[in-house]
């Protein structure tokens, strides 16, 4: 991912740490410079994190799926395009309820797209998975989660079944 940065350090646990990074620091690849930015932080402890290995079935391998992991606060904490069955390993997490949601990525280009009221498109369908799932501290847990198929595809596949003569 371009847009992280990685520091390392020898941290250590329950210890408070400032990151200060100064205005025009940091350069991007498209050539734009960093705000000023500075952060208080401290490690937790290992136990208040856990492991979650998600297995991911996809309904239809022609099709392209963005996979969100939200936080409690319903912000993104890990994305990925899926297009075949997958695992995704969520690898010392914070012990908290999580959740899931699916944009059907019709046209493949790995981010949610608005659609046009000009050329009369619809935005690319999102799917919100009411289920929560919780990383529970020092364990690690195995789950099945499968995409349901897309519901306006599903929808349309009826109405043409329906409409087929005898």
């Amino acid at each position: 991912d371009p847009f992280k940065l990685h520091v390392k350090y020898p941290w250590k646990k329950k210890k408070t740490y400032w990151l200060t990074i100064a205005e025009n620091t940091i350069t991007s690849i498209y050539q734009s410079k960093n705000k000023a930015y500075r952060k208080n932080f401290s490690l937790g402890d290992t136990n208040n994190y856990g492991t979650y290995n998600l297995v991911v079935k996809v309904p239809d391998t022609n099709q392209s799926y963005i996979l969100d992991i939200l936080n409690e606060k319903m912000k993104p904490i890990k994305t990925a395009v899926i297009t075949k069955d997958k695992t995704i390993n969520l690898v010392n997490y914070r012990a908290e309820i999580y959740y899931t949601r699916i944009t059907y990525d019709d046209n493949k280009n790995g981010k949610w797209d608005t659609g046009n009221v000009t050329l009369k498109k619809n935005p690319e369908y999102i799917w919100n998975n009411p289920q929560d799932f919780m990383i529970r501290s020092n364990w690690i847990q195995n789950m099945t989660f499968e995409i349901p198929p897309h519901p306006l595809r599903k929808k349309e596949e009826e109405e043409k079944e329906t409409n087929k003569p005898n």
